[in-house]
């Protein structure tokens, strides 16, 4: 039985909700999971279909600003009283030579979500 998976570490993504939902189906007893996730919106997704998931960590990169992008999340935690840890880097300062060869911004966002017990209705 499966209990943790790391797709961070093989540079993977799961994006799309059916991707997500079916990978959840297979993996139901996932506690821990660190992944990739481009579109915020399936973060719940994953909340919602794991379980018996207690922590989840987010890499999720992107050339727009991170504070708007992860607003919704921020307001759903909040109201389904999720603690979460969120850390927003912007590669431009700390490489110029990266957004030089790009010609934009490249923001990286860290997120750590502790989900604990949790209860769901089916």
């Amino acid at each position: 039985m499966i209990k943790n998976f790391n797709f961070i570490e093989y540079k993977a993504r799961i994006d799309d909700s059916f991707q997500i939902k079916n990978f959840c189906k297979i993996f139901p007893n996932i506690e821990h999971l660190q992944c990739r996730l481009h579109d915020t919106e399936n973060l719940f997704v994953i909340i919602d279909n794991l379980p018996k998931l207690s922590t989840l960590k987010i890499k999720h990169q992107s050339k727009f600003e991170p504070e708007e992008t992860f607003l919704e999340f921020k307001n759903e935690a909040s109201k389904r009283d999720i603690p979460y840890d969120i850390n927003f880097y912007n590669l431009t300062d700390a490489h110029y030579w990266y957004a030089s060869r790009l010609g934009h911004d490249w923001f990286v966002t860290k997120l750590f979500i502790w989900i604990g017990s949790k209860h769901t209705l089916d």
